[in-house]
This record gives structure tokens, sequence and C-alpha cells, in this order.
């Protein structure tokens, strides 16, 4: 995946739970997003125990389930938004989705692949604990199996990953779950950005967890590639519709 940094700004990956508030919103918001500054979209299939994500996230994981959002459905969503938005959109999921899947996970990348979703986000599945070969077939079907990483982690530990990066490497603007905001100028985060960025070479990096303001998305340039906005987003979705969801990505995209 090339980069999409922009001048004076990082990119920007908006980030959506299919079937909050119903799919056909979820359609609309993610063309809407893509319209607004989104340069990459991450629909994630919803899950009762989003143990990466805090209250908002979850809760909107919690309405799209009741609402009936399967992960077939959100499968088929991601293949309408790629033809209707035109950004290439990766697939957030908790692994036992994929490992449940009718056929397995191989079944789920060839059905992902065959849509064109660009690659899986899968924060519970460090590679130690790949036993079904979830890094190896994501690639074998085309898909980037995208890296989750954290401030806390060691040099050690990035050495070991750096072969498995591939596509994008999302990290986390600090340790714990989605949605309080994150300081992404303090030395400390510089540090860690830059032992990323020595550890994944020209991999490109996005950054997430409390990322909300066109503040936040400038002062990440030259430090990431894009910027993750996700429970700012759905906050505004459940709170004041769609149309202001938007007008905050564009915010944030400084248009």
């Amino acid at each position: 995946m090339a980069a999409v940094a922009r001048a004076g700004r990082a990119g920007i990956m908006a980030h959506l739970v299919a079937g909050f508030r119903s799919m056909d919103e979820s359609r609309a918001l993610a063309c809407g997003l893509a319209e607004n500054g989104a340069d990459v979209l991450e629909i994630q299939i919803p899950f009762s125990d989003p143990t990466a994500d805090g209250p908002v996230i979850t809760a909107a994981c919690t309405v799209a389930i009741a609402a009936g959002a399967t992960p077939r459905a959100s499968l088929a969503l991601a293949g309408e938004v790629i033809r209707a938005a035109g950004a290439p959109v990766f697939l957030m999921s908790y692994y036992n989705i994929l490992f449940r899947w009718p056929g397995g996970p191989s079944a789920f990348f060839a059905e992902a692949a065959a849509l064109g979703v660009a690659g899986l986000i899968v924060p519970d599945l460090p590679p130690d604990e790949d036993a079904e070969h979830y890094f190896d077939g994501c690639r074998a079907a085309g898909l980037h199996p995208v890296l989750v990483v954290s401030p806390n982690i060691p040099d050690a530990r990035l050495a070991e990953l750096a072969p498995y990066a591939s596509g994008l490497v999302y990290t986390t603007a600090r340790v714990g779950t989605t949605g309080a905001e994150s300081q992404v100028r303090d030395a400390a985060f510089i540090e860690y950005m830059g032992r990323l960025r020595k550890a994944f070479g020209a991999v490109p990096i996005a950054v997430g967890f409390g990322i909300r303001s066109r503040a936040q998305v400038e002062a990440l340039a030259g430090l990431a590639d894009l910027a993750v906005v996700g429970t700012h987003l759905l906050s505004t979705l459940a709170e004041k519709g769609r149309d202001a969801a938007c007008a905050e990505l564009a915010r944030a995209a400084g248009r």
C-alpha cells in the first residue's frame, strides 16, 4: 500500500462499525467520509467482546449486533463501499470471527480479497499464536495482515515483528483502549515513532486511539502516514447524525 500522507498533515483513516446504526447508514457514512477527506476506510465487523475498544465503539458494536448486523453482512458492506467510495478499505475484526467463518480463515481471506479489501486489522492475534497461519494466508490471498503495536513495546519485540509487516502498521497512540484523546507531540511519543520507523522501514504507519482534531492530524505530519479517526466520528454519529460526523472528518482533514 502506498503512503498517503498529505502536505502539512498525515492522511486520514476513518473508522466505522458496520451496521451502526444500520447497514444503509454505514454505506452512506463511508461514502460521505471518503468525500470529506478520508484517504482510507477502516470498517469494523461488530463483535460482542471488542477487547481493544472503549465504551463508544463497544456500544456501537452492541447496537449494530442488536439491529441484525452479521459478519457476512459486514463483509458484503465492505464490497459495496469499495465500489461506491473509491477509497482503500481495511476490515477490522477480532480473530474469533475469522476462525468461525464457514470454511475457516482461508475462506474468509478469499472472499475478502475477491471484493477488493486491501487488508485485515486483527488486534488479538500476535504472530506467536498464529497456529492457523493467518499471516501467511492473508498474504497468499493478496491481503495485507496489518500488525498492531503499542508504545510499551520493546525494541527486541519490534525486531521479531518486523518480518510480518505488510501494507500498513497500526500503532496505538497510547496504552489502553480507544476513546480518550491522545498527545502526539510529546518527546516520548516522537521517540517511539522513531523506533517504529527504524524497525519497519518504508511500511506506512497509522496512528489511532484518541485522534479527533485537525491539530492532532497536523501534529502527526512527518511522524505517521495515517491518523485514524474513529471514536469521535461514532460519538458524533450517535449524537448528531451522519452529516455532522462527515463535517467533523472534514474539519480534521482541514477542509
